[in-house]
């Protein structure tokens, strides 16, 4: 079933949660929705909020009021006896679980969830004009694991009615037709999973379990993950980037799809925090470097030797730069 398209303009309900140290994440995901879309005063944003400070939420508060069209920013906390309610594992943290929630968290009949590592190149509105009839959500195949057998077991795909070949959908952006989860009790069939199953992916995997053939599939550009797009692509700026894995607000990377994050953050006026970098790849960095040092004296010395004091110079030169560069990154 292909989505239909009902007209323009239609109320989004778009949902985040986030906690202070997501808030770069956060912040970058709302931020580049409205930096793509020319009406958003059809939208309302709820963040689900873990402990975002006073000095966050005024500066998410400001980037949304300074759009054109703005939105309505709301911000909500879920109660303690309604995440006991779940029985869930001690060891999950219930930031990981938010969707599940939401029927009983929100009226509205949909909600748009976004999770909060994403840098949005496309108009949201789009998937405001896609009708869930039928379906319980909408998603796009997982790139890094596009079958169930990836993630579920065999027990699990048993018991659920799956093949291991069903495509399996990657839930960082999730429409979601929160009267089907209400009328289906999809949110207790999800908590019963991760009751049974424990999976490493938490609601993803109990969504792709519980769902099955009832998850609407979106076109790709909708939920590009951050390590499997090229350099090439990534100039299009048609999609929406999902950093997956390590976030670039917690760990510097000098690859493009890092320095398309920080270009973002320079383009929009938001000081990230001080990262660190992986030691691998300062190593393979500072590796490099070295050798190019060594090289370059090498070269140096043998000019000297042959009487060419300018060239001798000059790389000489060259080898203290390779140098400094190497212990700069150390």
């Amino acid at each position: 079933m292909n989505p239909s398209i009902v007209s323009e303009s239609l109320p989004l309900h778009i949902a985040l949660a986030a906690n202070e140290r997501f808030f770069p994440g956060l912040w970058c995901t709302v931020a580049s929705a409205l930096a793509h879309t020319q009406f958003a005063s059809n939208w309302t944003i709820t963040v689900v909020d873990y402990g975002i400070s006073a000095v966050s939420w005024h500066q998410l508060e400001s980037v949304v009021a300074s759009h054109p069209s703005p939105p309505v920013l709301l911000r909500t906390t879920l109660s303690d006896e309604l995440v006991d309610s779940l029985h869930l594992p001690p060891s999950k943290s219930s930031i990981a679980f938010a969707r599940l929630f939401f029927p009983q968290l929100f009226q509205s009949s949909t909600v748009l969830y976004l999770d909060s590592d994403l840098l949005i190149f496309r108009d949201l509105n789009e998937l405001a004009q896609i009708s869930l009839a039928g379906y319980a959500c909408a998603a796009v195949v997982n790139e890094d694991g596009r079958y169930v057998y990836t993630d579920l077991s065999e027990d699990a795909c048993s018991e659920y009615g799956l093949y291991p070949f069903d495509h399996y959908y990657n839930s960082g952006l999730l429409l979601m037709n929160l009267d089907e989860w209400r009328s289906q009790g999809l949110s207790s069939k999800c908590v019963q999973f991760i009751r049974k199953y424990s999976p490493y992916h938490i609601d993803q995997s109990a969504i792709n379990a519980v769902m099955g053939g009832q998850i609407m599939r979106l076109d790709c550009s909708w939920n590009r993950l951050v390590g499997c797009i090229g350099p090439k692509e990534l100039a299009r700026f048609d999609y929406v980037l999902h950093y997956t894995g390590p976030k670039p607000w917690f760990v510097a990377r000098d690859v493009p799809e890092w320095w398309v994050f920080a270009k973002f953050c320079s383009d929009t006026g938001f000081m990230l925090p001080k990262v660190r970098q992986p030691i691998i790849d300062l190593f393979n960095v500072s590796i490099v470097a070295f050798f190019r040092g060594v090289f370059y004296s090498a070269l140096s010395a043998l000019f000297s030797i042959l009487a060419n004091s300018a060239r001798a110079k000059g790389y000489g030169s060259a080898a203290s730069y390779w140098y400094g560069f190497c212990a700069a990154r150390l």
